[in-house]
């Protein structure tokens, strides 16, 4: 039984060796900084209620640089939010994001339960997909957002998870250096 609670707490001393922290998001705004352009990151954290028994858990990220605000697009073309999911007869989270820092910049990587065959029920226990993205900043490309998450690379997990948030203790940031 020690080793059910051994092999998560190296595999996240592991993941912290490598510099990345995550941050934790508190119910509202939250508040960053980009050093490289002495901006500030307003990051709203809230509760999208659709009246189902899972709410899901959103986030979106706004820039202040100068007197400027800009907004920051999700780089899957949804918009400008960040959601979770959650199925509504199982409570079994199937997607997911989490926000990372190592030194002085910002990542995100998005986790997302899949399946190979058509005939798979995402409540059984799958394999994850994570994409990682890096903060960037744009001064020059016309049609790029000032800023905008980068992608670094994708990867799908060798085990298999029932819920996404048990797949992030396990998370590898060095697919996407």
């Amino acid at each position: 039984m020690k080793l059910f609670f051994i092999i998560p707490y190296l595999m996240f001393m592991s993941f912290l060796s490598h510099g990345y922290s995550a941050i934790k998001l508190n119910d509202g705004i939250n508040h960053l900084t980009l050093k490289d352009d002495n901006a500030t990151i307003i990051i709203f954290s809230a509760i999208f209620n659709n009246n189902t028994s899972h709410s899901n858990h959103t986030v979106t990220f706004f820039v202040k640089n100068n007197n400027n605000w800009s907004i920051i697009p999700s780089p899957d073309d949804n918009g400008f939010i960040w959601s979770d999911f959650i199925l509504s007869a199982s409570g079994i989270k199937i997607a997911n994001f989490r926000l990372y820092k190592n030194k002085d910049q910002y990542y995100i990587v998005k986790g997302v339960k899949v399946t190979s065959h058509s005939h798979e029920d995402l409540t059984d226990s799958t394999k994850v997909n994570f994409t990682g993205y890096k903060l960037s900043a744009n001064q020059s490309d016309p049609g790029v957002s000032n800023y905008f998450w980068l992608f670094l690379g994708s990867y799908i997990t060798n085990d298999t998870y029932i819920d996404i948030d048990d797949a992030f203790n396990f998370l590898d940031m060095r697919f996407f250096k």
